[in-house]
C-alpha cells in the first residue's frame, strides 16, 4: 500500500501487507485505517501517524467490504460469500458480535441519524438493516434484482440502492427512519458506484455501460443546499451512547 501526501500528491511511504487488499476504511476517532484482504480471515489496522501495520484482528471469516459506525466507534466487516457480518469495537480492536445473514452482503452503508447499517444482498433482492445499538437485523427491505451499491443522504435521511445488471437497472429510495420504500426509479444499466453530494442535494450514479459514464439525480426535499454540519448543531442526528 502506498501512502501519499494529500496536498502535494508526493509519495510518503509504503506499507507492506500480506495479500491483496479489497477494501479500506478510515476511522477518524482512532486515526487508523482498516483494511481487508482477498482470501484472508483478518482485518488489518494501519496507524495513521506511523503508517505501519500495527494490529491484525482475527475475524473468523473473509470480509470483502467495510463500514464504520462513527458514533459508537464500531466497524462492520461483511463476508460476501458466506454471509457473515462481523462487528469490531474500534476502541479495543476486538470482535464484539457476529451476525449471520444467509443472503450475503455486496455493499454496506451507515445511517448516522438512526444508527443503522444497511447491507445489500448478493443473492436476493433485499437490503438487510442492522440496528447498531443491539447489533441485530431489524428489517429487510425489498429492492430491485441484483443490489450492489448503496449511498446515504444524511440531510433527508434516505438510503439509495442501485440494483440490476448490464441490461436492466433500478434505483430504490429507502426511508431511513421507517426502512420502507419511498420510490423506485428506472436508471441506466450497469451501475457500479453511487455518491451523494450534500452541497447541491444530488445523487451521482456511475454506469459502466452508459456512454455518458454517469447520471445525476436530484434529491428533492426541504434541505436542499444545507450542510451536514448544521444537522449536528440542530440536534437532528444521533448522539453517541453514554
Amino acid at each position: 500500500m502506498i501512502v501519499f501526501e494529500a496536498h502535494s500528491g508526493r509519495k510518503l511511504s509504503k506499507v507492506t501487507l500480506s495479500g491483496a487488499v479489497t477494501s479500506l476504511c478510515y476511522n477518524r476517532t482512532n486515526n487508523d485505517v482498516y483494511c481487508v484482504h482477498e482470501r484472508r480471515q483478518v482485518v488489518s489496522v494501519i496507524g495513521g501517524l506511523s503508517d505501519t501495520l500495527e494490529r491484525v484482528i482475527d475475524v473468523g471469516c473473509t470480509p470483502a467490504v467495510l463500514c464504520l459506525d462513527s458514533v459508537d466507534n464500531k466497524l462492520y466487516a461483511a463476508d460476501a460469500g458466506r454471509g457473515w457480518v462481523v462487528v469490531i469495537d474500534c476502541a479495543a480492536d476486538s470482535v464484539v458480535a457476529n451476525l449471520y445473514d444467509y443472503h450475503g452482503t455486496a455493499a454496506l452503508c451507515y445511517n448516522l441519524r438512526d444508527g443503522k447499517v444497511y447491507c445489500a444482498s448478493t443473492r436476493v433482492p433485499l437490503v438487510s438493516v442492522i440496528d447498531c445499538d443491539a447489533d441485530t437485523v431489524v428489517a429487510r427491505v425489498p429492492v430491485g434484482r441484483g443490489p450492489g451499491v448503496l449511498s446515504y443522504n444524511p440531510l433527508e435521511n434516505k438510503v439509495y440502492c442501485a440494483s440490476g445488471s448490464s441490461r436492466d437497472s433500478s434505483l430504490t429510495v429507502i426511508d431511513g427512519a421507517t426502512d420502507s420504500v419511498l420510490a423506485t426509479v428506472l436508471i441506466s444499466p450497469g451501475n457500479s458506484a453511487l455518491t451523494y453530494c450534500p452541497q447541491v442535494n444530488k445523487l451521482y450514479c456511475l454506469s459502466s455501460v452508459d456512454r455518458a459514464g454517469h447520471r445525476t439525480y436530484p434529491c428533492r426535499g426541504p434541505a436542499k443546499g444545507a450542510r451536514p454540519e448544521r444537522a449536528w448543531r440542530q440536534g437532528l442526528l444521533r448522539q453517541p451512547r453514554q
